[in-house]
């Protein structure tokens, strides 16, 4: 009897010593590509909708990337979690980042910047005396370009103003500042002012 209760241990143990090594023989899952394929995080212009003839910002970042390329081609690129650089497009453009990882599978995002009016640009703002005696008559004037409709107050227009140039004329009875503001048609505006001293 004892025998067979030892043999019998014996067995089970075996056995579990089996099952034990079936168990351990399968290698754990694995995610494959989890780190292996390229991914984008950001690509953006700072201002989608610039002023022609005027400069903005592309900015990109990436992970996990091997090569990166943006087209049309505007500056040397590499692969960053953050980089920035300057563009000046002629036109409305749209451009298209693509990365590829290890698994050289691509990935890509597009942006595209529009071309809105130039920026206003008041040239000069000239006035007729800087200093007058109360009740003088001052004159006014104002030189833009890339101006849609131009403002100037206080004061009586002396002429019909255009986009490019306008005058007013008036008496100060005390010290005033006198205000240019041009606009463009987004609604975009400069504003130049100047003041005559009144004694």
């Amino acid at each position: 009897m004892g025998r067979r209760r030892a043999g019998a241990h014996h067995s089970r143990v075996l056995l579990t010593s089996v099952l034990l090594l079936c168990s351990c023989s399968h290698p754990a899952p694995t995610v494959r590509g989890a780190s292996n394929t390229a991914r984008i995080t950001q690509f953006y212009a700072r201002e989608p909708v610039m002023p022609k003839g005027e400069k903005t910002v592309l900015c990109y970042g990436v992970e996990n990337a091997k090569t990166v390329r943006i087209e049309p081609p505007v500056d040397k690129v590499w692969p960053a979690i953050s980089r920035c650089f300057d563009i000046a497009p002629a036109g409305a453009t749209t451009y298209t980042l693509t990365a590829e990882g290890e698994d050289k599978q691509p990935v890509t995002r597009s942006v595209a910047v529009q071309i809105g009016s130039a920026l206003p640009k008041i040239k000069v703002v000239v006035v007729s005396s800087l200093s007058v005696r109360a009740g003088e008559q001052v004159k006014v004037c104002y030189v833009v370009k890339n101006a849609k409709s131009v403002k100037i107050a206080p004061g009586t227009l002396v002429n019909v103003p255009t986009p490019q140039h306008g005058c007013v004329v008036d008496k100060p009875a005390k010290t005033t500042t006198y205000t240019v503001t041009a606009s463009n048609a987004e609604g975009i505006t400069d504003t130049e002012r100047a003041t005559i001293n009144v004694k």
